[in-house]
């Protein structure tokens, strides 16, 4: 694959993991693999920024940019429009890693798991069509109330972080039908969600 030894392929999969892309670009993938790859993953690759070059994949749907050691993710990234899914699991992700466009993205799934987020990020507020949010494993305090606004949500993982109380307002999702708020330190339920 195109000088990554190691990469495997189909014509909509790019699985460059394990390639410690750290000082690699990918400007060096081809204008035509770029065009055709829809799922890209850049797992366990030492990144500690993701590179500009990442909005050169222009059709995009699903990137997974796990266990690398990134603490922002460039705006560059608003650039990818067809983008469905962001897995960015076991970084170092927090308060201030997200650029301020981030919510204008069109994702249905995102996981910022194990990172170290100790509010939810507000742009994250913003992804109307968003059904899976996974932020298990932060540091977060508290789930605002304006999670409302995320009405397509149907499963919200979060799990293992310092939450104390849940917001009524979660009872206004009108789609969420998986909620996981173990390992936390919540002592009563609000009563609408009883139901």
């Amino acid at each position: 694959m195109e000088g990554y030894e190691g990469a495997s392929s189909s014509e909509s999969v790019l699985d460059l993991s394990r390639l410690n892309l750290n000082n690699n670009s990918l400007d060096t993938v081809s204008e035509k693999r770029r065009k055709d790859t829809k799922q890209l993953y850049l797992c366990y690759n030492r990144l500690t920024v993701l590179p500009e070059s990442i909005s050169l994949f222009s059709n995009l749907e699903f990137l997974d940019i796990s266990n690398n050691t990134l603490s922002v993710i460039c705006e560059d990234i608003t650039r990818l429009t067809k983008l469905k899914t962001l897995i960015a699991k076991n970084n170092r992700l927090n308060d201030f890693s997200l650029p301020k466009h981030f919510g204008s993205l069109q994702l249905e799934v995102l996981n910022f798991s194990g990172n170290r987020f100790e509010e939810m990020p507000s742009q994250c507020l913003q992804l109307l069509r968003l059904q899976s949010l996974s932020l298990g494993g932060n540091r977060l305090k508290s789930i605002p109330a304006e999670i409302e606004s995320l009405t397509s949500l149907e499963l919200l993982y979060l799990g293992g972080n310092q939450i104390s109380s849940i917001p009524a307002e979660l009872a206004n999702l009108p789609c969420l039908s998986y909620l996981v708020l173990c390992d936390n330190r919540i002592q009563s339920v609000p009563p609408q969600l009883n139901r």
